[in-house]
């Protein structure tokens, strides 16, 4: 995955997040935070910042 790929989805999840999570079945917010952070993650290994 390229990091312009990894930027779009946190900002993607970020959203998700923030602006969905009220509305969102709790197992569907758990998987979008542990996705935000595992992508996250993969940027401080390649060395980008968000």
């Amino acid at each position: 995955m390229s990091t312009d790929a990894i930027r779009q989805e946190l900002q993607v999840k970020r959203y998700q997040i923030e602006q969905c999570g009220a509305y969102r079945p709790w197992n569907i917010r758990n998987a979008d935070i542990h996705m935000f952070r595992m992508l996250s993650r993969e940027l401080k290994r390649r060395g980008e910042t968000e």
